[in-house]
């Protein structure tokens, strides 16, 4: 408050220094009112757009309070808070794996959807769907193409007689495949949730948006246990991965455009009164001034007149 006052004031007080340098400090103290009122108005204005003001609720490193809830079956859960190590944290980019428990009811080819909750559901994200019939067909088309690398792999190793001397070869074979170079290479797909907060530059957050996206690679050996079990419709509780980024906006605040032209428009409209006033004071003096030459300019035009027919007025306006 004091900081928005003393901007007002201190503009008010340039602009009667500027008219005691023209000498007009003493037609200005006939208009205290208004121009008290000016002040007034301009240390109000500089208050609201003072950037001093902005709300900072986080820090760098703190813990945003986050929720979840599902929706499947034509049903919705409640809001459930995470633990403060599945939550986001102010400012630090982060991947988490969110537990998502057996949900009571969920049929075998329901559509199972998660939406999150952010700073005490100021900034709710839309539903994500994380399984669905896309995603179940997807891995079946996976588990086909994982068979036909495994009959790719097959090679002969050898050939041995059946029973007695004579009998008809057999070929033996054996696979050469590596199962787990084989999901690095070619990892089933497994939805991921990827958060966009994005932050003020002070402590606010401005807005969020979240959309599901494939697995990262650089999470499959990591969460590779979660990954395969992702798919098994009777093994709970699965796991997704919650990837948190930040972004900064750092362009021209609205707040302070706007405080700062609300103060540009303050002066103006501080001098206009200014000017009103002053013009104000010398023009009554100046119809008086035209009105006394106008009274005088006819008396004498009327003593004139009165001296060429020998008339001489006396005292107080009579004739003789």
């Amino acid at each position: 408050v004091c900081a928005g006052f003393l901007s007002g004031v201190s503009v008010g007080t340039v602009a009667r220094a500027w008219c005691r340098f023209q000498g007009t400090d003493t037609k200005m103290r006939r208009s205290n009112a208004p121009l008290g009122l000016a002040h007034i108005a301009i240390a109000g204005l500089c208050f609201l757009g003072n950037p001093v003001f902005v709300r900072s609720d986080f820090h760098r490193g703190d813990l945003v309070p986050t929720s979840r809830r599902a929706q499947f079956h034509g049903e919705r859960t409640n809001w459930h808070d995470l633990f403060a190590r599945h939550c986001a944290l102010f400012g630090k980019d982060g991947a988490v794996a969110v537990p998502l428990p057996k949900p009571v009811g969920l049929k075998e080819h329901d559509t199972y959807k998660i939406q999150l909750s952010f700073d005490h559901d100021r900034h709710v994200t839309g539903w994500l769907t994380l399984i669905d019939k896309t995603t179940r067909d997807g891995y079946a088309v996976h588990l086909n193409e994982l068979e036909t690398r495994k009959q790719k792999a097959r090679v002969p190793l050898k050939k041995v007689r059946g029973n007695g001397g004579g009998g008809k070869q057999k070929e033996e074979a054996d696979y050469k495949f590596d199962r787990e170079s084989d999901f690095d290479a070619f990892p089933p797909f497994v939805p991921s949730v990827s958060v966009f907060l994005t932050r003020g530059d002070g402590g606010e957050i401005k807005y969020i948006t979240a959309e599901i996206r494939a697995l990262p690679s650089t999470y499959l050996k990591s969460h590779r246990k979660y990954v395969r079990t992702f798919h098994n419709e009777t093994d709970w509780p699965k796991h997704v991965l919650v990837v948190y980024k930040w972004r900064t906006e750092s362009a021209v605040s609205e707040g302070w455009f706007l405080g700062w032209c609300l103060c540009v428009f303050s002066v103006a409209i501080f001098f206009s009164v200014k000017k009103i006033t002053l013009d104000h004071h010398s023009g009554s003096g100046d119809v008086k001034k035209l009105i006394e030459a106008f009274v005088a300019g006819e008396t004498r035009k009327q003593q004139k007149k009165d001296t060429a027919r020998g008339v001489r007025s006396k005292p107080g306006g009579k004739r003789e």
